[in-house]
Parts: structure tokens; C-alpha cells; sequence
């Protein structure tokens, strides 16, 4: 999706390619630019669940963009849900708990 020519929507690799995660469908999530910046520097992490992990060094104003919500919004049909062990090898690449 695109506005003005600038794309709000990127495929987001769930586990960085350099990182040993692959360039396929199965290791990517749909995010917005902002989003997926953030999570790319692991200022956040999902669990294999959805739960949205703050870091420890993401700051007040970007928290902010949360606006509350905890949980990431995974299809209906779990078969669809991003792969957990993506998610995990992403949140031992930034030390999440």
C-alpha cells in the first residue's frame, strides 16, 4: 500500500535474514515502515503468541504508539500465524526474556 508514493506496508522478515532466518513467505510479517524499523532493532518482540514485548531501550514517545494495545493481530486460522520459532530466534537475537 502506498500513499503519495511513499509504501506504509512492508513485508517484515520475523528472523533477520543475516541472522540465519530465510528470504521466504514463512519468515515475514506484514508491518508499517514504523513498525517494522522498530522491530527490526528489536525496540520490540513478539511472542509466539502475539504478545507485543517492549525493549528496554525503546523510548516514552515510541511506546506511546502502542497506545495500549498487547497483542499483535494474527489471521483467525492458526495454521496462518507467523512461525514461533522465527519470533523466538528474534527475541534471543535482542535478549528478550
Amino acid at each position: 500500500m502506498a500513499i503519495q508514493g511513499v509504501y506504509e506496508v512492508e513485508a517484515c522478515h520475523l528472523q533477520a535474514v543475516q541472522h540465519g532466518g530465510p528470504d521466504e513467505i514463512t519468515n515475514a510479517m506484514a508491518m508499517c515502515r514504523h513498525h517494522h524499523w522498530a522491530y527490526d532493532r528489536g525496540l520490540f518482540a513478539l511472542s509466539g503468541a502475539g504478545r507485543i514485548l517492549i525493549g528496554k531501550n525503546m523510548e516514552a514517545a515510541m511506546i506511546e504508539e502502542f497506545r495500549g494495545q498487547q497483542q499483535a493481530t494474527f489471521p483467525t486460522d492458526v495454521q496462518l500465524w507467523p512461525r514461533a520459532d522465527r519470533l523466538a530466534a528474534h527475541r534471543t537475537q535482542f535478549g528478550f526474556a
